[in-house]
């Protein structure tokens, strides 16, 4: 990725309240927060026409359930080195699944879940915690290059590129200016893959992505024509931990933030700084995981995992590359645990921007036609395929 300068405060500050795209990203009615309906009050009292003996009765019936419930919890948690271990599938309501796998390394396979099941994840977080910085197990095992893998369950600063956390208040910026009194659709957190959507390159209005910028307020903004209010807040050369911090400590999660909708692309940046498969799936879960808990009140509200999207300019299953060997079996591992837990979803964005020239996996590559040149970020027509993608699962997951 590029390197770029600090962002500097210009012309752009000095836009109306009605000015262009994104200081105008807002709707013309008020939406009301997500909310989650309580049931009535438990009445406790005992009574006093019940006899003692049915008392007791019900007490230790109760006792027993307890006890049984914490039996089965136990063995259930409890690894063979006998420590008990987190569970790692939140809760949440049941939902139809959007999309699939789409093409994978195991596709072939009957059931391309086989072996990813709860106690999988859960031994998965487990690992990952357990692991320090220089913990070779971070990093790629074939990684040839300097491993830079930060560690994905613990919040980081950037430190890729000067004047990062005036880039993260830009986003915080973006937030207030536009849903101080309304509730988005959706919130998309991510890299340079969201950050692009509002025309932005860390921090800088980009000339390559201006028109990216108005499709977005087309498709993404009710002001604009569109059937829901997005809000896009992605840094470039963000990894998992980066976005870990800015949710939880930089101020892009406020409690005050109730979107109907949750949206997640990150970990691309990740893996080409060396982070091993089982780093960046266990971040992305933790990520999901930390939204989950620090909005109790939004148990209905979906949380979307979007798939890593392939790179490169050969042959995507070619032996070396990195589609095939680390993106294909985190996006497996990601669209397997959102099939096993309840809020959760996985939208598969492959097949968006592929092109295959036989029958065979053999051929199949990038279209060139919505890439840029460095067959990594989407170019105008590439991100128009993408947000109507984004709009189409929102508005299916929001009835």
């Amino acid at each position: 990725m590029d390197n770029h300068e600090p962002y500097h405060d210009d012309a752009d500050d000095d836009e109306d309240e009605n000015g262009d795209f994104p200081s105008s990203f807002s709707a013309g009615g008020r939406m009301q927060p997500m909310s989650v309906a309580a049931g009535g009050d438990f009445d406790a009292s005992d009574g006093s026409d019940n006899s003692k003996s049915t008392r007791k009765a019900v007490i230790a019936t109760l006792i027993s359930i307890v006890f049984l419930v914490v039996g089965l919890l136990w063995t259930r948690d409890e690894s063979k080195d006998g420590k008990s271990r987190p569970t790692v599938i939140p809760d949440g309501t049941d939902r139809g699944h959007l999309n699939g796998f789409g093409d994978s390394v195991d596709s072939q396979d009957d059931d391309p879940c086989q072996g990813y099941d709860t106690s999988y994840y859960t031994d998965l977080i487990w690992r990952v915690e357990a692991m320090n910085e220089t913990d070779p197990l971070l990093c790629q095992s074939t990684n040839t290059k300097k491993c830079e893998c930060l560690h994905p369950l613990r919040p980081q600063l950037q430190s890729t590129h000067p004047g990062w956390k005036v880039v993260v208040q830009m986003n915080v910026d973006l937030l207030q200016q536009n849903y101080s009194t309304l509730q988005p659709d959706v919130v998309l957190y991510g890299d340079s893959m969201v950050e692009h959507l509002i025309g932005r390159n860390y921090g800088h209005h980009s000339v390559d992505y201006q028109d990216t910028a108005v499709i977005t307020k087309q498709l993404m903004t009710k002001r604009g024509g569109g059937h829901i209010n997005a809000l896009p807040m992605g840094i470039a050369a963000d990894q998992i931990a980066n976005l870990l911090y800015r949710i939880s400590s930089g101020g892009e999660m406020p409690e005050s933030l109730h979107p109907k909708i949750w949206w997640l692309m990150i970990g691309t940046t990740d893996l080409q700084m060396g982070c091993s498969i089982d780093a960046v799936v266990a971040g992305v879960i933790h990520i999901a995981q930390t939204i989950l808990k620090d909005n109790p009140h939004q148990t209905l509200t979906p949380i979307v995992l979007n798939s890593l999207l392939p790179r490169g300019e050969h042959d995507l299953f070619a032996e070396d590359n990195a589609w095939k060997n680390v993106i294909a079996p985190v996006n497996q591992r990601l669209a397997c645990f959102a099939q096993l837990t309840p809020g959760v979803e996985f939208v598969n964005s492959t097949n968006l921007v592929v092109t295959t020239t036989s029958d065979s996996e053999e051929g199949t590559h990038l279209n060139e036609s919505l890439v840029m040149v460095d067959h990594v970020h989407l170019n105008t027509e590439g991100n128009r395929l993408w947000e109507q993608q984004i709009v189409s699962n929102v508005m299916e997951l929001m009835v």
